[in-house]
């Protein structure tokens, strides 16, 4: 089935690395300690889930990996 087709009827999902997301994570991370540092925005309530973010790349993680495409 050629591009044209698949487009046409709507099956194209794009695919996002492990490593896209792990490094969305730690940049999301960054820019909250750096708002924190300087005092622009208070973070303390948004970086108490930080570690759920990580489990949540972890099973990602296996998932892939049990369930290759």
């Amino acid at each position: 089935m050629g591009l044209r087709n698949r487009l046409l009827r709507g099956l194209i999902v794009a695919k996002i690395s492990y490593q896209t997301i792990f490094g969305a994570i730690i940049l999301i991370f960054g820019i909250l300690l750096l708002f924190r540092t300087t005092g622009i925005y208070d973070t303390g309530q948004l970086l108490r889930y930080i570690p759920s973010l990580f489990v949540l790349l972890g099973i990602y993680a296996l998932w892939k990996t049990v369930f290759p495409t």
